[in-house]
């Protein structure tokens, strides 16, 4: 079985891709997924470059491309949804994602969802995901 998530890495252990573009750092998760992350108060933004992992082309011989893999992204601050992407698709350019923190929030979590038909081969990645800090 593969893990839930993986630092750096896709879900299935390959390096990090999206649309072509490699990235030496993220998250990779299958959908459904949420990782939940405590907030620290210099935390002032949250950006990533969410999207679908790409490994699966050369996995798979690129079957089942024009069905799977779909995946929605959503960040969520103290449970309330304040950014989401649309549903996501192999060969899909990276939403990008730059979220204000609002001062005083405790919790943010990364979701990605299947996009309703089931969450066959939804491998996700957030690549270049962090906070950016106060000075």
């Amino acid at each position: 079985a593969l893990p839930i998530s993986q630092v750096d890495r896709s879900n299935p252990g390959e390096p990090i891709r999206i649309n072509r573009t490699e990235y030496p750092h993220g998250l990779g998760v299958h959908a459904p997924c949420e990782v939940v992350y405590a907030l620290r108060p210099e935390y002032r933004r949250f950006v990533a470059l969410a999207g679908v992992d790409e490994n699966l082309v050369r996995i798979n011989h690129g079957s089942n491309l024009a069905k799977y893999p779909s995946v929605v992204f959503k960040v969520l601050i103290d449970a309330r949804e304040v950014a989401s992407s649309p549903v996501m698709r192999m060969q899909f350019p990276a939403w990008r994602f730059d979220v204000p923190i609002p001062e005083g929030a405790q919790r943010i979590s990364l979701v990605a969802m299947d996009a309703g038909d089931g969450s066959r081969e939804d491998f996700a990645d957030w690549a270049q995901a962090g906070f950016v800090t106060s000075r």
